[in-house]
């Protein structure tokens, strides 16, 4: 006897999954493009501003490493990190564990202006929850560390192989 379930169960048990992982991709989306609008410091292309946060979260990050994060080929990933060197926002330099290997790292420019960023972030989001209820605002806040870990098991995913993208999707 199979476990399969028919498509209607399988279909209403994914529903609130699926309108999760909606609400977390665009809550993320919304929340960078609000906070973009009152920052002052100029603009780097979506792809950019992620690698950047990305080497900024891990600060000695090699590019293969950032490539698998961001899920981009590493030649796109080196060229967006050579564009972020030419803006004076990323730092290139051999590993000292194995000088073939490029590390990358946050210009101290960079460390300012992301920490202001998330600043603004957060005040975007202070703003937003002050809109609710309280109630939805505990619970929310308490929510914060089960999302943290949330976050790492996704993280932890893009180094495994069956999360790892298959042939047939593309690249």
């Amino acid at each position: 006897m199979s476990n399969e379930q028919p498509p209607d169960e399988r279909e209403r048990q994914d529903r609130p999954l699926r309108e999760l992982a909606d609400v977390f991709h665009e809550l993320g989306r919304l929340l960078t493009v609000l906070a973009e609008r009152r920052f002052e410091r100029g603009q780097l292309s979506p792809t950019d501003a992620e690698v950047l946060r990305v080497i900024a979260q891990s600060p000695g990050i090699d590019v293969s490493t950032v490539a698998r994060r961001v899920n981009m080929a590493t030649s796109n990933t080196s060229s967006s990190i050579s564009r972020l060197v030419a803006l004076g926002q990323v730092v290139k330099r051999p590993a000292e564990r194995d000088r073939r290997i490029v590390e990358v790292r946050p210009s101290a420019e960079a460390t300012g202006n992301i920490a202001e960023f998330l600043g603004i972030e957060a005040t975007v989001l202070a703003e937003a929850l002050a809109t609710l209820p309280e109630a939805d605002r505990d619970r929310l806040t308490d929510a914060a560390d089960a999302l943290g870990r949330l976050r790492a098991a996704l993280r932890s995913f893009l180094t495994t192989p069956e999360h790892q993208r298959s042939s047939t999707h593309g690249t």
